[in-house]
C-alpha cells in the first residue's frame, strides 16, 4: 500500500508530516509541541490514536533545560 493510498487526499497527508515535523522540532529544542488536530488516517487509527498521545504527553512533559 502506498503512502498516499491511506490518505483520502494531500491535504491530511500534509496534516500528519505536519505534526510529525512539529513534535520533532519542539523535541529537539525541548520546547513543548503545540496541539494539532490529527486526521483520520484510513486504514491505520492505531497511528492516529498514537500521534495524539504523543502530543499530549509532550505536553506534560517537563524538560530540564
Amino acid at each position: 500500500m502506498r503512502g498516499t493510498a491511506v490518505f483520502h487526499n494531500e491535504k491530511k497527508r500534509g496534516q500528519v508530516l505536519y505534526i510529525f515535523d512539529t513534535i520533532a522540532n519542539a523535541a529537539g529544542r525541548k520546547q513543548l509541541p503545540s496541539i494539532n488536530n490529527v486526521p483520520e488516517i484510513k486504514y491505520f487509527p492505531s497511528i492516529q490514536n498514537e500521534m495524539i498521545h504523543l502530543q499530549k504527553s509532550l505536553q506534560m512533559n517537563t524538560f530540564d533545560i
